[in-house]
């Protein structure tokens, strides 16, 4: 599932035409997983498993608070491995995470233009 409508249905719900939340709500989260993604590979470049870790526990939240469950649990899965230094695959991880951003950034703007 990439969206989980409960999460997407309560924020939709805290828009008004003199106040389009969700809109703004989908900008932050673009911009956030933006320069998570560039921390990300860099953590990453640099073989920097504790980089690698708080940003991903980072983005897993944003991801969570906005509904994008699947790019929350890839986040989670990355944070996990970076705790137990198992980084070998962190680069099929990140693909996949990048993957998933985009996924939800589309459904989001698409949820956006049913409202």
């Amino acid at each position: 599932m990439i969206l989980d409508p409960r999460i997407v249905d309560d924020l939709k719900s805290l828009s008004i035409p003199e106040d389009p939340f969700f809109d703004e709500q989908i900008l932050l989260f673009t911009a956030r997983c933006g320069a998570l993604l560039d921390a990300l590979a860099a953590g990453l470049a640099h073989g920097d498993s504790t980089r690698l870790r708080m940003t991903a526990h980072a983005m897993a939240g944003t991801a969570a608070t906005i509904g994008a469950t699947q790019l929350r649990d890839l986040c989670v899965t990355l944070e996990r491995r970076c705790r137990e230094r198992a980084i070998e695959d962190a680069p099929a991880l990140l693909l996949r995470i990048n993957v998933a951003f985009g996924e939800a950034e589309a459904a989001l703007r698409e949820e956006a233009r049913r409202t």
